[in-house]
């Protein structure tokens, strides 16, 4: 990111599917002092192209299984020099294995402090053009803590599993932050959380100790058997 020419406190925007790179990406963003900017996987071009201009990101990380979604506005954002995508790469992009050859194992992490911003992520849109809301590096830790070790009672035996996309904050909390402030371990799943069948795939080959999901969900994942 560095070597792209992002700065602490500029904008890197995210779209992809739950992954080590999404994970990798996000903690990258942070280390530098820069802000990570979730992407909804679910938006249209037209949403894409609103975020970008709006958040003014010079950097998006995309899933090579996503990069249609926003090829046709790509052009069009001015301000977006550098695209990289996670898996085949086309004609214009850089493949993000080849981004991250060569780099060093080791990075000092940017003296952010905790008043300062860390991820803006956008609502859906129901109501008019999606909206950001942001949240400080601060946040993210309160939310481990008061939640996740206060409440839950996380340590470094669980296993969390979500079937909220890493994208959403209930996801990025009950599958990242929480899991990971106290070492604990995470299952990614790239699928569909509407499939049950997948999804109890993934809990009877990964035996999660917490599993985050909303009613959206209870419903499919009862009907089925384990």
């Amino acid at each position: 990111l560095k070597q792209c020419g992002v700065r602490p406190g500029e904008y890197v925007g995210l779209l992809a599917l739950d992954s080590p790179e999404w994970v990798t990406s996000f903690f990258g963003t942070l280390k530098t002092g820069a802000v990570h900017v979730g992407m909804n996987t679910l938006l249209t071009p037209k949403e894409y192209d609103y975020i970008l201009k709006d958040c003014r990101a010079r950097v998006l990380i995309v899933s090579a299984e996503l990069f249609g979604r926003i090829e046709p506005i790509v052009g069009e954002n001015l301000q977006l020099e550098h695209v990289i995508v996670i898996g085949d790469a086309p004609d214009g992009t850089t493949s993000y294995a080849d981004w991250i050859a060569n780099q060093a194992a080791e990075f000092e992490t940017f003296p952010t402090h905790r008043e300062d911003i860390a991820t803006l992520n956008y609502s859906s849109g129901s109501t008019g053009q999606p909206k950001g809301i942001l949240h400080a590096h601060k946040d993210l830790i309160l939310t481990s803590v008061m939640w996740g070790q206060n409440v839950l009672g996380l340590n470094e035996n669980d296993r969390t599993f979500a079937l909220a996309k890493l994208v959403f904050t209930f996801g990025t909390g009950g599958n990242l932050l929480m899991p990971f402030s106290v070492g604990a371990s995470i299952v990614l799943f790239a699928g569909s959380p509407r499939v049950a069948k997948d999804v109890l795939s993934q809990i009877s080959k990964h035996q999660p100790t917490i599993f985050f999901k909303t009613t959206v969900h209870y419903g499919p994942s009862k009907s089925m058997e384990i």
